[in-house]
């Protein structure tokens, strides 16, 4: 692809790619524009290094470019502490050691998903995206986000009753 042929797609593209990305952040984030920068970036990087094979369309490549881009954008944003305290009485030593046990013991189960359910369960527990939201920005249909987030829910419950202790209720 030349250079003439890339700037005439980023041209034709940007106006797709500022709609996705300020609609995805919110329109009052302040960042939304950055992420669109690094989203022409990455294009033109990625194109000038030949990681573009013209497998799929300029289009869809730019698509699923801005997909990582707001998604790393969210992730970096919403990191939540590494053993999230529990609201009530006061901790206990051996309460925080069962806590951080638990917590770790989450987290291991969490890493076993697949890259994609994890993500989701993420946007829709932790960034308070709804169903709809998280479609549009993974391209599925709502009932498949649905789907994705009911299984990754019963396979974490079943893999976390191995821990009795670590049991937690969805």
């Amino acid at each position: 692809m030349t250079d003439k042929q890339l700037e005439k797609a980023i041209l034709t593209y940007w106006p797709q790619i500022r709609f996705r990305v300020s609609k995805s952040l919110g329109h009052s984030n302040p960042d939304w524009e950055d992420v669109c920068t690094e989203v022409l970036i990455g294009t033109l990087e990625a194109v000038r290094k030949k990681k573009f094979r013209a497998e799929s369309s300029i289009g869809t490549y730019i698509y699923s470019i801005t997909t990582y881009k707001i998604t790393d954008y969210v992730r970096s944003k919403y990191k939540n502490p590494k053993y999230p305290l529990l609201p009530g009485k006061p901790i206990e030593p051996f309460d925080w050691l069962e806590r951080k046990e638990r917590t770790e013991w989450a987290l291991k189960s969490i890493k076993r998903l697949k890259s994609r359910d994890a993500d989701i369960l993420f946007l829709h527990y932790f960034s308070d995206l709804t169903q709809k939201q998280i479609s549009e920005l993974f391209c599925l249909s709502p009932r498949t986000v649905c789907e994705i987030i009911k299984s990754s829910k019963n396979y974490l419950k079943r893999i976390m009753k191995i821990f009795p202790s670590t049991y937690m209720e969805f």
